[in-house]
C-alpha cells in the first residue's frame, strides 16, 4: 500500500476481485465477493452457459458466469460501477429464479 501511494496508483486491496478457471472444457469466471447473505438471482436468456448475480445493500455485488464471456464483461463493468440491484437484473436479461 505504501508503494502504491508513492507511485500514485491504486492499492491492490481496492481492485475488484476477479478469478477464472477452465474446468472440463468450460470457463468459470467470478467477479466481486459473493456472500452467503447476499440476494441471489439466476439469469435467463443465457444460452449454453450459466449466470448468477448477487446483490448486497441494493447494489450488484458479484457475478458468476460459465461460458458467457460477453455477458461476463458487461457484468464486470456493472459490479465495478455498483449498479443498483434492480437495474442489474433488468439489464442482464431478467430472472429465472431469485432468493432474497
Amino acid at each position: 500500500m505504501v508503494a502504491a501511494a508513492i507511485q500514485g496508483s491504486t492499492p491492490l486491496d481496492d481492485l475488484l476481485p476477479y478469478v477464472w478457471s477452465d474446468q472440463f472444457g468450460h470457463r468459470v469466471q467470478v467477479v466481486g465477493r459473493p456472500r452467503a447473505s447476499d440476494d441471489l438471482a439466476l439469469l435467463r436468456g443465457v444460452e449454453e452457459g450459466l449466470a448468477a448475480i448477487t446483490g448486497h445493500d441494493g447494489v450488484l455485488a458479484s457475478a458468476v458466469v460459465v461460458d458467457q464471456p460477453r455477458l461476463f464483461a458487461r457484468l464486470r463493468r456493472m459490479v465495478r460501477d455498483r449498479t443498483p440491484w434492480q437495474t442489474a437484473v433488468a439489464d442482464s436479461g431478467g430472472l429465472v429464479s431469485a432468493w432474497p
